[in-house]
């Protein structure tokens, strides 16, 4: 098997060699002309905006150096108007760049793509929400923002590649004013992949010491607190013992005491916790652990961790996460970059490395499509 995904993956790369030379690059030559026109332009729009910023900045110091002191400000309105023309030069950047890659890709990303077969963008995601809270590995959110999506098949599987933000959005009442409040839950690349079999259970795969980092972290972080506040009770204590009150000595005693009675009790409490959350969880070659619904072993093959280590290595991303529920395999990417796109209105289209980079991604995530299917085939054991 391992050697059929690496025959593949020398296949895919000799073909997007081919198809970059014959297709891609002539028309990203083509393209890099129209490039350096709209950047001409976007240019000379912020010049005018770095010139006026520079006015402002000069005016902002002539008047705190040559006016009487304005305590409130009122008479000094450059501050707020140095802050506008900042944003406005970052919106006028940003804008035109995202709408240059935009009409890019919608120009050259099938090229790339139709080295995959019958991967394409689609208009709609079918992955629900339904979906995503089946598989446990989200927090609660109630607001989300699907930003592209592509869909593929290969034989009988069917996946979805999706860009999305998940996000929780709450609205507070503090003293008759109404605030609201807007927590990320996710972001990042969504995987999803049909499987031909359907457990009754859930398992999650994750980088190693994911599961139950949370109250370790917090363990220790209040194993130190706890411990910086016994350590200045007890110095109280002793450097002021003779200048203090009889009753305040005796209750910064007690209080260290307490202290150190908390400290041992958060640690037995955090050991116990962790201790009972590893119960449904193995660790695999050092790199990953699983963690079982029903406490059983999931039998997952050694090369899709080799998979999750190409998409991990592709995406340039430290954590890679994965969901098998019923008959879906959800694999979590988070990032907070465009990543699915190639291009920029800042950089130079000829060079080969961006185009490259992206379909490295897109086969990192077709070359898992095809172990899973090729792990249906030859090892019916396998939970995936």
């Amino acid at each position: 098997m391992e050697n059929k995904l690496y025959e593949c993956e020398e296949k895919f790369q000799s073909d997007f060699d081919k198809n970059y030379n014959e297709k891609i690059k002539p028309f990203l030559e083509t393209y890099e002309t129209k490039r350096k026109n709209i950047l001409k332009r976007v240019k000379l729009k912020l010049f005018g905006i770095y010139l006026l910023i520079v006015i402002d900045i000069v005016l902002f110091v002539y008047t705190a150096t040559h006016t009487p002191y304005d305590p409130d400000g009122s008479k000094n309105i450059f501050a707020p108007l140095l802050a506008l023309l900042v944003f406005c030069a970052w919106r006028v950047s940003s804008s035109a760049d995202a709408k240059f890659v935009h009409e890019l890709n919608a120009a050259c990303l099938n090229d790339v793509l139709n080295i995959f077969g019958g991967i394409k963008p689609a208009e709609t995601s079918s992955i629900t929400d339904d979906m995503l809270k089946q598989s446990g590995a989200f927090g609660e959110y109630n607001t989300r923002n699907d930003l592209i999506s592509f869909e593929g098949s290969l034989a009988d599987k069917h996946y979805e590649i999706l860009h999305t933000n998940l996000y929780h959005k709450c609205t507070a009442y503090k003293k008759d004013r109404k605030t609201s409040n807007i927590e990320g839950v996710f972001s990042g690349i969504l995987i999803h992949i049909k499987s031909n079999k359907n457990i009754n259970k859930t398992i999650k795969i994750a980088p190693k010491g994911t599961y139950g980092s949370f109250v370790t972290e917090q363990g220790v972080i209040m194993g130190f607190i706890l411990c910086g506040a016994y350590a200045a009770m007890l110095s109280i204590y002793y450097v002021l013992e003779y200048k203090l009150m009889q009753e305040l000595k005796e209750f910064l005693a007690v209080l260290s005491a307490g202290s150190f009675l908390i400290i041992i009790l958060t640690i037995i409490i955090t050991n116990c916790i962790i201790k009972k959350h590893s119960k449904n969880r193995l660790q695999y070659d050092n790199n990953y652990e699983i963690e079982t619904s029903d406490s059983t072993e999931a039998f997952i093959p050694e090369t899709f961790f080799e998979c999750l280590d190409k998409i991990k290595t592709a995406f340039k991303t430290k954590t890679v996460k994965c969901v098998i529920f019923r008959d879906n395999i959800l694999i979590q990417i988070p990032l907070t970059k465009r990543c699915l796109l190639f291009g920029s209105l800042f950089r130079e289209l000829t060079k080969k490395e961006a185009v490259e980079a992206l379909f490295k991604r897109f086969l990192s995530i077709f070359l898992t499509v095809m172990f899973i299917k090729l792990s249906n085939d030859k090892n019916p054991r396998a939970d995936i």
